[in-house]
């Protein structure tokens, strides 16, 4: 138990929960849990300094402007820190490669200016990784590693290094080529030499065929390939531009102290101009982005009223969107619930969400992610699983285009829900208002939709209501999990 110690409170080492992701060298403390809420434990010879950085007005400048994690001096002890801090929780936790490539790029500005501010008080950070990155309302990403800010010296600017090969690299290649979705496959890690290989436009198929049938035989023979002879093509293609590069960027005054800020305003530069271009989604674009910010949050049409309505009914705590295209249920969602994660497969659709959210320019707590419903790992469901999942217009291509039968259907949905699941059933299929195919399978039933997810659910109700005729015909389904 804790105890009193005059006013401060002494935790017992036995009731707190050390972080998993803490980096072994962490030159400042340790990051642990206790009683529901996130704290730092800061070393006895790294006080004085922490001290310093909220007497200088470094923290809460940065936190309020979105750069940093909030972070809070407290008054708790605990045996082995000099000083305990207290962060705030991320409120979704995401992984760099479920973020789009606008987010992405929203990352990386967001380091630059940190690390430009961070400079010209004498200090640095000693990572450069994305992983250090949460997203934040309103579509930004907070930087949330406090213990990585060190001292600046001549010799202490291995985050910037680390940033080129995390951000600079992957958002020069997407310049070049335009095709993001590779560099997800590789890690979001791109260093120069993968950099050089990869913009050789037959290189680039072949990897990126390898990429997609990663699991066949020949596409593992192609990746081994390319790591023992591409070096090949690095020396007879690109060396004298890589030769320029590096001299003028790296070796002369990347890594130079006096240099430093002036080396940080190029990158800024190039990152920010980076064209935004936008593909076709697979979805059709259901929704245009010109006029999409001005009508978010508000229903239209009798499918939304309707929908909103129930979601009022509900009143949940967190909403899942799955398959949310642009968003525009999830910011339905946001009106009746403070946190909402906006998920689609669709890299197109996902990132002019995010593009959205960027330019309304509000602290809306809706959280644009990437990832396959359908292929939710352990990990994506523990973090993703909500309140409320919503599942709108999405279960027929699920069923006819990609032909996982209703149960399979309805027992991933159920893993990711908590109480209530919202869903549709689509009589006609994939087509309109006609059916799409014709004929359409033998078990494409209501009947048998309704059957596959009363096992997973306590009860599973169809709501009626006049949807209109020039509208696709749906069926709205709230299903509501059994009481533990």
């Amino acid at each position: 138990m804790t105890q009193g110690l005059g006013h401060r409170e002494v935790i017992d080492p036995s009731k707190i929960r050390y972080s998993p992701t803490i980096r072994l060298f962490d030159p400042n403390g340790r990051v642990f849990f206790y009683d529901g809420r996130v704290y730092r434990g800061v070393y006895p010879h790294r006080v004085e300094f922490v001290k310093r950085l909220f007497a200088e007005h470094v923290v809460q400048p940065f936190a309020g402007r979105k750069l940093l994690i909030g972070t809070y001096l407290t008054e708790k002890r605990l045996d082995g820190f000099g000083l305990i801090l207290e962060h705030d929780q991320v409120e979704v936790v995401t992984r760099p490669k479920e973020w789009s490539f606008v987010t992405y790029i929203e990352a990386a500005k967001s380091y630059l200016k940190l690390f430009r501010e961070l400079h010209i008080r004498g200090l640095a950070l000693i990572d450069g990784h994305c992983n250090n990155f949460s997203l934040a309302p309103g579509g930004r990403v907070v930087w949330h590693d406090f213990g990585s800010i060190i001292e600046a010296r001549k010799d202490s600017l291995s985050g910037l290094g680390e940033f080129l090969t995390e951000f600079y690299y992957p958002l020069r290649f997407y310049r070049r080529i335009g095709y993001f979705p590779i560099m997800r496959r590789m890690g979001l890690h791109c260093g120069k030499d993968d950099y050089y290989r990869l913009t050789s436009h037959r290189l680039f198929s072949l990897v990126h065929l390898a990429h997609q049938n990663q699991d066949r035989y020949w596409a593992k023979g192609i990746r081994k390939a390319y790591s023992l002879f591409s070096n090949r093509y690095l020396a007879s293609a690109g060396t004298t531009e890589f030769a320029r590069f590096i001299m003028s960027k790296l070796r002369g005054e990347a890594f130079e102290y006096r240099h430093v800020r002036r080396f940080i305003d190029s990158l800024y530069r190039e990152i920010c101009d980076i064209p935004i271009r936008f593909n076709l989604t697979q979805w059709g674009d259901y929704h245009q982005t010109s006029n999409l910010n001005q009508t978010l949050g508000k229903p239209r049409g009798k499918r939304q009223t309707r929908i909103f309505e129930a979601l009022k009914d509900i009143k949940p705590s967190r909403v899942l969107d799955l398959g949310a295209n642009q968003g525009v249920f999830s910011h339905l969602a946001s009106q009746v619930s403070p946190c909402v994660i906006s998920s689609d497969l669709d890299e197109t659709a996902v990132a002019k969400h995010a593009y959205t959210m960027l330019s309304m320019n509000k602290d809306s707590h809706i959280y644009p992610v990437l990832f396959n419903a359908i292929q939710m790992s352990d990990d994506v469901i523990n973090r993703y699983r909500s309140h409320t999942v919503m599942a709108l217009a999405l279960t027929h291509h699920l069923r006819l285009s990609q032909r996982f039968p209703f149960g399979f259907i309805a027992k991933m949905l159920s893993r990711v829900t908590e109480k209530v699941l919202l869903t549709e059933f689509m009589p006609n299929g994939l087509g309109g208002l006609r059916k799409h195919p014709d004929p359409l399978p033998d078990d494409y039933t209501l009947e048998s939709f309704l059957l596959a997810f009363q096992p997973y659910f306590r009860s599973v109700e169809v709501i009626d209501y006049d949807i209109g005729a020039s509208n696709s015909p749906r069926t709205l389904v709230i299903c509501r999990k059994r009481e533990a």
